[in-house]
C-alpha cells in the first residue's frame, strides 16, 4: 500500500515520474488491484498522452 495515498492525482504522479524516468512499460496483474488497475491506470494515462 502507498503511505501517499492511491487516488486519482497519486496515480498520475507517479505515471509521470515513471515516464520522465524513461519507465514506459506498466505490469497491470489483477494481483495488484483486484481487477481494477487497468481502468484507473487508464483514466489517468489517456488524458496525459494528450499532452505529451
Amino acid at each position: 500500500m502507498d503511505p501517499k495515498g492511491t487516488g486519482t492525482h497519486r496515480i498520475l504522479e507517479k505515471i509521470e515520474v515513471c515516464l520522465e524516468s524513461g519507465i514506459d512499460t506498466f505490469d497491470h496483474a489483477d494481483l495488484y488491484g483486484g481487477c481494477g488497475n487497468e481502468e484507473r491506470f487508464g483514466a489517468e494515462f489517456d488524458p496525459l498522452m494528450k499532452v505529451h
